[in-house]
């Protein structure tokens, strides 16, 4: 079978839970029986391929990222893909995000991934010249299939899409945080609770840094850490110092897998607060890591967690602290959700991801 990736997220992400996806099922996929996959991307930016290069046929060259470039590379790798797919002859075009248009040649099976339907549902949080909802239907329309990464996306594509139910499979993510790097830097001394990426919007980060404003022992005795984003904003500080929070009460980190895994395993607790998320990995890193889950009890997360978390209401702050304190004062509890995230993890890895993914394909075609 021909398999064939488009250029999208690899021309635009130089690291991310996208192309990290993608890169990750192409690796895969092509050591399945008589395969030839290839991602084609005639200019890309994107580190995990650059890095896999002896392990994925990538029909590209790097280039180094340019601020404001984005818009440039996704015209010459359009232009360049159509004049190259038809040479391909693949039985299976991935498209790996939106586009307007396809580089599809006729006569590829066209697969489209559904990350989630956050644009739909939030619609507030975005610009009102974010083009990401219209051009998501064009797709999602031109696709011969719709792999969904959970079932709430699932159920959320055809509730606001319209979209016939037989045109849609649910396969789930993998992860794969890995110690390779030993290297040291210093943690806090602190016991700590920790919450992963981005802190905007439906990410409700404000409601968790409330919550644990309010618990006057629990702030005394563990540090608030939020790895990865955006440093602080002035607005956050402000608001930070608005509800009795200072330095010392909570702080933002940045660094590589290998830094997130040392707080993964320092953290007494990992927080997921989102109120709404298309699969969530962070709880799945964290559960590898021997680190306990509390999370929102909202759209996909349950989905993923099962029982290997304590659940909270994430639009009620009462809520979210009261099942913070239940966890941090418990030992016990602590210990039987390690030993129950233990257990969870083992049904997602990269391997099942792409095995599934690979059956999609071969149903498609025969």
């Amino acid at each position: 079978m021909n398999i064939t990736f488009d250029y999208q997220v690899f021309g635009q992400q130089s690291y991310g839970g996208i192309s990290r996806y993608f890169s990750n099922i192409s690796k895969h996929i092509s050591y399945l029986e008589n395969n030839k996959v290839c991602i084609l991307s005639p200019l890309y930016i994107n580190n995990y391929i650059s890095g896999n290069r002896n392990e994925i046929n990538v029909k590209g060259i790097k280039i180094p990222y340019i601020k404001k470039s984005s818009k440039i590379i996704k015209f010459i790798n359009y232009y360049l893909s159509i004049r190259q797919i038809k040479k391909l002859n693949s039985d299976i075009l991935h498209e790996t995000y939106y586009s307007k248009r396809s580089i599809a040649s006729g006569r590829e099976k066209i697969v489209l991934t559904v990350y989630d339907m956050i644009h739909e549902l939030f619609p507030s949080q975005f610009s009102r010249s974010d083009k990401i909802s219209e051009i998501k239907r064009i797709a999602v329309e031109r696709a011969d299939h719709i792999i969904c990464i959970s079932e709430n996306t699932r159920r959320d594509l055809i509730d606001l899409f319209k979209v016939p139910e037989e045109k849609t499979s649910v396969i789930y993510l993998g992860f794969d945080l890995n110690d390779k790097n030993n290297f040291k830097f210093k943690l806090p001394k602190e016991k700590i609770i920790l919450f992963v990426g981005d802190r905007s919007g439906y990410k409700n980060f404000k409601n968790l840094v409330i919550a644990y404003a309010r618990n006057k022992e629990i702030k005394t005795r563990f540090k608030l850490v939020a790895f990865g984003g955006r440093p602080f904003s002035y607005g956050e500080k402000v608001f930070f110092k608005e509800i009795g929070l200072s330095k010392n009460n909570i702080i933002q980190e940045k660094g590589n897998d290998q830094k997130l895994i040392k707080y993964y395993k320092k953290s007494s607790l990992f927080v997921y607060p989102s109120f709404y998320e298309g699969f969530g990995i962070p709880p799945l890193e964290a559960m590898s890591l021997g680190c306990p889950v509390a999370c929102s009890n909202t759209s996909s997360i349950p989905e993923v967690v099962s029982d290997a978390g304590i659940y909270f209401d994430p639009y009620s702050v009462e809520s979210i602290s009261r099942t913070i304190k239940s966890i941090l004062q418990d030992d016990s509890l602590r210990k039987r959700l390690i030993k129950k995230g233990e257990k969870r993890i083992k049904k997602f890895s990269w391997e099942k991801c792409s095995l599934e993914t690979y059956s999609l394909y071969k149903k498609l075609i025969s």
